[in-house]
This record gives C-alpha cells, sequence and structure tokens, in this order.
C-alpha cells in the first residue's frame, strides 16, 4: 500500500511507532500515516532548509526538528491521540540548521544541529528544556542513541588533533561524556550502538587510496571514561562509504548500508574480518 500520496518529493526521513508512520521531504513537509489515513502536519516552503523526525524512547512523543533562517524549531505531536496537524506542541528553539534527530529515554529528544560548532542538545518535551550535551568543531555527520536512550553516540567530519574529529560517547542521566581515540584518521559516516550501550560500531569515510572499506567494533566503558578496539571489520571498496550501521536485537550480527545500495553482513562471534554475505549494488 502507499501510504503517503500528498507529496511528491523525496522522503529524506523517517520514523516509526506503533500504528504511526511520519515521514518529511526535501520539499520541507512533514507527513504522518496513521489509521489508514495520511496527514500533511506541516506544509512545505522554501523558507523551510530541512527536517528530520523522531519518536521519544517512551514512545510517547513524535517529535519534528525544521530548520530554517538560521535556526532549527522543535514541534512535538502527542501519540497517545490522533495526529493532527492542530495539536502541535511548539517546544523552543536553537540556533543552527540541518539538524539531525532521535529519541531518547523518557519524554526527551536528542537534537544536532550545526552553527559555528556542532551542537549537541536534549531537549525534554514536556517541560520545554534544554541542555547542551555535546559539541564539536565540525559537522555532525552521524547521531545514534542505544535503544534504551541511556546512551547516545555522535560522530562527524574528522578534524585536527584536540578538535574532536573522532566519535564521543555521552551517558545522558549523567552528563558523561568522552571521545574515542582517535584511530580512524578520516570522517565517520555511520555508527550504532548494541541494545545494551557496551558496543559500538563506527565506519569510516573512504578516500581514493583505500584499499578496503572498514566498519570499527569498540567496547566503550562510560564508568572509565574510555573505549578499546575489539574488531576491525572490512569491506570491499567497489560497494562504497558506508551510510548506515545497526545490529541486530540479540547483538550478534552488525550491518552495514553501502551508498552503492548493497548491505553487508558481519557476524561478530566469527573472526573473520570480511562479510558473511553482501547483497545489493
Amino acid at each position: 500500500i502507499s501510504i503517503v500520496r500528498g507529496d511528491s518529493a523525496a522522503v529524506v526521513d523517517m520514523a516509526v511507532a506503533e500504528n504511526v508512520v511520519a515521514t518529511t521531504h526535501e520539499s520541507g513537509a512533514v507527513w504522518v500515516w496513521q489509521s489508514g489515513r495520511s496527514t500533511e502536519l506541516m506544509s512545505s516552503g522554501d523558507e523551510v532548509a530541512e527536517a528530520d523526525v523522531a519518536v521519544t524512547g517512551d514512545q510517547a512523543w513524535l517529535v519534528a526538528a525544521v530548520s530554517s533562517d538560521l535556526a532549527t524549531n522543535v514541534y512535538g505531536w502527542k501519540l497517545s491521540v490522533r495526529v493532527r496537524p492542530a495539536a502541535r506542541l511548539e517546544i523552543g528553539q536553537q540556533p543552527g540548521e540541518f539538524p539531525l534527530l532521535i529519541g531518547a529515554s523518557g519524554s526527551s529528544a536528542i537534537l544536532a544541529t550545526v552553527d559555528d560548532e556542532a551542537l549537541v542538545w536534549r531537549w525534554n518535551i514536556e517541560s520545554k528544556q534544554h541542555e547542551e550535551v555535546g559539541r564539536q568543531q565540525n559537522e555532525v555527520l552521524t547521531l545514534t542513541a542505544a535503544p534504551d536512550g541511556r546512551t547516545i553516540a555522535y560522530a562527524g567530519v574528522a578534524g585536527g588533533r584536540g578538535e574532536g574529529g573522532g566519535a564521543a560517547l555521552v551517558e545522558i542521566d549523567s552528563g558523561r561524556r568522552f571521545e574515542l581515540a582517535a584511530t580512524q584518521s578520516d570522517s565517520i559516516t555511520a555508527s550504532a550502538l548494541d541494545a545494551t550501550g557496551q558496543k559500538l560500531a563506527t565506519a569510516q569515510r573512504m578516500s581514493e587510496f583505500d584499499e578496503t572499506g572498514a566498519v570499527i567494533l569498540w567496547k566503550p566503558d562510560i564508568a572509565l571514561g574510555s573505549a578499546s578496539q575489539e574488531r576491525v571489520f572490512e569491506f570491499d571498496p567497489e560497494r562504497r562509504d558506508v551510510t548506515a550501521l545497526a545490529f541486530s536485537q540479540a547483538g550478534d550480527w552488525v550491518a552495514a548500508g553501502h551508498n552503492s545500495g548493497a548491505v553487508s553482513v558481519w557476524r561478530l562471534e566469527s573472526r573473520r574480518r570480511k562479510p558473511v554475505f553482501t547483497y545489493g549494488a
């Protein structure tokens, strides 16, 4: 079935909750599908540069971050009732454009925006209060959370020494944060945390000199403020950059989606570096 028929622009982001699918489009529009009907929550317009959507960790709120005029506005819709445009809650505004938004624990959302620096914020939906939980000198390319929402990871464009170009982990409740050792010399294009928050996978952007691509598996320890590198997985450079990473629910597999459209899968218990299988282009 086609769940969104009112906007022909490309889908750029999607969030899924029970019986609800939300999408954002290149036009700036935000649509939701619920109970067999699609509804436009926010109209497209030239003033909208980008919009991302997420569902909070308690599945109570659908949140949209809409970027325009050098600022990002955060909106919410309660999921316990029918999601309608008129039910929109204006949560707040922060400097910066081009948001990356993920759900987090409780009634909160994590949002990264690019201003003079890349800033990572935690927004409490019900209180409309926000706090900074991280920053780096260069653009954030990937933002991810453990399923329980207690730990997040973000990473992006590599910089010089001390510029925070690697991945950083943040424990939301305590605010403790640390960066991974800068073993990845180039930008990190994708990241994922497993269900326990005890394994982190990161993918390094490839260069024309790479003979093989790499996905690195880390074992972070928030209490010690460090992470050890457990494994390096390799893939054929013809598959091109990794743009998405995910762990299986049991945490025994990790999968990578490539810029070519291919998907590579590794089994963590196996000692081989190459994927167990790859399908697609």
